[in-house]
């Protein structure tokens, strides 16, 4: 038996034509299952979620007396269970150490959020580096990425034994850490007595400010004020009885 006979039916049944009118019938109606129940290319893609509330950053800055702070520096570290980056440092004596600190959260209907919970002053954070683990406090919120510091020189006296009078001298430096916090500038003693000396000092000091007055050891730089002044040779508290603009 012929395929196709003479007048063009399959097998001698099926006109050809109407075999082909159906196979593309079938093609189009496959074709358009595919479109509607075919697999989606972005299917497996999730959708983000507009109700998520949108990430941000703020700034605080955090203070510590662990002597591990002082080796510190601008990096990334984990503070509670949650990465953070240290922006900037401001050490004084004490030790004290200021950080300067970048957490990563989101801003909710309730304020900024940190690991799920607020930031306040005063909150307590436990900063993890790979060879430190300092506890901090908050002592300030939503500020800058750096801090605003100067040197501030101020004028000392105070009477101390002859020997710790000669052994200063302009120059001398006070650190914490790897960092100068204080320099010492003009030098002049007068005897008192046979053991002591009365000592005058100019002392330049690396403070910062705070609502623009200078902060140095934890506390503002006032006349009146006691400082402490050690070395690795020396070391004396004397009263501010000057400070230069």
């Amino acid at each position: 038996m012929e395929l196709i006979d003479e007048k063009g039916r399959l097998f001698g049944r099926v006109n050809i034509i109407d075999v082909l009118v159906v196979l593309f019938a079938i093609a189009v109606l496959a074709a358009g299952a595919a479109l509607v129940f075919g697999d989606d290319p972005n299917a497996n893609e999730t959708e983000p979620n507009s109700d998520a509330p949108p990430a941000d950053t703020l700034h605080v800055t955090l203070v510590t007396t662990d002597d591990a702070a002082t080796t510190l520096e601008t990096e990334n570290v984990t503070v509670g269970d949650e990465r953070a980056t240290v922006t900037a440092i401001h050490r004084t004596p004490g030790p004290r150490s200021f950080l300067r600190v970048a957490l990563k959260g989101v801003q909710t209907e309730q304020g900024f959020r940190f690991a799920g919970n607020p930031v306040r002053v005063s909150d307590d954070y436990t900063i993890t580096t790979e060879t430190a683990r300092v506890g901090t406090r908050v002592v300030e919120r939503d500020v800058s990425p750096a801090f605003d510091t100067e040197s501030t020189t101020v004028n000392v006296t105070t009477t101390v034994r002859r020997p710790v009078a000669e052994a200063v001298g302009t120059g001398d430096e006070q650190t914490v850490g790897d960092d100068t916090v204080a320099t010492v500038g003009s030098v002049e003693t007068t005897a008192v007595n046979e053991t002591h000396s009365e000592l005058r000092a100019s002392v330049e000091l690396e403070t910062r400010l705070v609502d623009d007055s200078p902060q140095y050891g934890g506390g503002p730089v006032r006349l009146g004020r006691t400082l402490f002044l050690e070395t690795n040779t020396y070391q004396f508290e004397a009263e501010i009885v000057g400070v230069n603009e």
